[in-house]
């Protein structure tokens, strides 16, 4: 009897194996996961077209991915990849299912995009940087790792809406490698702060870049506010800062010896020339770094007021008088005359407590008003020379009128205690006669006279004259 022959099917003929087929949905990984992180968690799974070709990402509005679809060469590696569901990703489960092309294809479609962002673009994210970093910190920060385009333009800072440093950056290498040294800088110290490095995608850093940009573009006044100026800035320096734009007005907010106190406001001719001044960041104003930042004329007139109440400086003194305050307890004329030494001192009068001490205050007249000026000089000195022991002395102008106010210390002897049994203040005693045993006429008369009998001296009362004597009546 002759065999029966059963034909041959390649598996190519069956349509449960063809290509579509084979394509399974990754979800739930973390934002930072590449192509070749999900290569290495599909481990004996062969891909179709290599990590960077069969698999793609779906991303968030945000430029960050936790989905992707990985399409695989044979049946026997979609079922492998199945048998990853729930396994853990790093220290995130992944959910692995099977899918079909037109369910890939309509989703990729969606979504507009289905590129690795390991392709074409290494981006690190860096935050908890010192507010004072600029591009030199940066680059050497990531010493040993290429920079796209320089430090210049591969380091874009991120600021807060109103213009100020944030501590954050994006940074973007040349290649994978560059990446890989860089994140294992993370939580190293970039000054006394020390950083987190994560890693990030092209959209992720452009979505953030804008709405930075459209936050410090949203100018109401033409009023900037800079920060860090230095000390010894003049209105030329700042007008020299910005040479193209036009400052109606600019006002420097000051310390107590006139000079800048770091901060100052300006205002442009149009708010167009505000939003062209706010896109200057840390440049540099002699030999500091300078934020620009948005601010407002209610800002303005809140804190330039409080600079005016700042007492006369040495161009504006009156009268030849200092005031000394921040001095110690036991300070002596001749270490104030000291702590003044080559200029000449007419008075000093030292502001005492009722015990003898100094309250830290002191008054100093001298011959001239240029020499008052230049003891004004001395503001925030040692009384010694060592500022190590003694703390700084502060010097403000003062005035003949401010030195009568200072009340002087208090002489008198203190007062008893309201309440006391016996008050040692002078008083007069009176005393009452004592009764006679007889009751004589005489006794009677003096006892109901009116006008009782008064002690002699007054004073303290004596104790020893009359055994029977009453107490005292104060």
């Amino acid at each position: 009897m002759a065999s029966v022959v059963q034909p041959e099917y390649e598996e190519s003929d069956s349509p449960t194996q063809s290509d579509e087929d084979f394509i399974a949905k990754a979800k739930g990984f973390s934002y930072d996961t590449s192509a070749a992180d999900l290569a290495q968690f599909f481990a004996g799974c062969d891909i179709k077209g290599g990590k960077h070709k069969g698999i793609h990402f779906i991303f968030s509005r945000a430029g960050k991915s936790s989905e992707a679809y990985i399409e695989f060469l044979e049946n026997d590696d979609l079922k492998r990849a199945l048998d990853f569901n729930k396994k853990y990703l790093g220290d995130r489960y992944v959910d692995v299912s099977s899918v079909t092309r037109d369910a890939m294809e309509a989703a990729l479609a969606e979504n507009d995009s289905g590129a690795d962002p390991e392709d074409s673009h290494y981006i690190i994210k860096l935050t908890g940087m010192p507010f004072s970093a600029l591009h030199e910190e940066v680059a050497a920060f990531f010493a040993g790792c290429d920079i796209k385009g320089g430090k210049k333009k591969g380091v874009n800072f991120l600021r807060n809406q109103d213009g100020s440093a944030s501590g954050a950056c994006y940074v973007e290498f040349m290649e994978a490698d560059d990446l890989k040294r860089a994140l294992t800088k993370d939580k190293e110290y970039m000054g006394s702060r020390f950083c987190h490095v994560t890693k990030s995608t092209a959209e992720d850093r452009d979505y953030a870049l804008a709405k930075q940009n459209e936050a410090l573009q949203n100018i109401k006044e033409p009023i900037i506010k800079l920060k860090g100026l230095p000390f010894k800035t003049t209105d030329s320096d700042i007008k020299n800062f910005f040479p193209d734009l036009e400052i109606v007005s600019l006002e420097m907010v000051l310390n107590e010896q006139g000079n800048c106190r770091g901060e100052a406001f300006l205002d442009f001719a149009t708010i167009d020339e505000a939003k062209e001044a706010i896109k200057a960041y840390k440049l540099k104003l002699l030999h500091r770094f300078v934020d620009v930042t948005k601010s407002s004329r209610a800002e303005w007139m809140q804190t330039i007021p409080t600079s005016e109440k700042i007492k006369k400086t040495a161009e504006d003194l009156e009268e030849p008088i200092l005031k000394l305050n921040n001095l110690p307890l036991r300070v002596t004329k001749g270490e104030i005359e000291d702590f003044m030494f080559g200029i000449e001192c007419r008075a000093v009068q030292i502001v005492r407590l009722p015990r003898g001490d100094c309250n830290g205050e002191a008054f100093v007249e001298f011959t001239s008003v240029e020499d008052a000026a230049k003891a004004l000089k001395k503001h925030k000195q040692p009384l010694n020379g060592e500022s190590g022991r003694d703390s700084q002395v502060e010097i403000v102008p003062s005035s003949r009128c401010d030195w009568r106010k200072e009340p002087l210390p208090k002489t008198s002897a203190p007062t008893s205690k309201p309440g006391s049994a016996r008050s040692r203040s002078p008083v007069t005693i009176i005393r009452k006669r004592p009764l006679s045993l007889d009751h004589s006429a005489s006794g009677e008369r003096d006892r109901h006279s009116p006008h009782p009998r008064i002690s002699g001296p007054v004073g303290y009362p004596s104790y020893g004259s009359h055994s029977n004597t009453s107490d005292p009546i104060c």
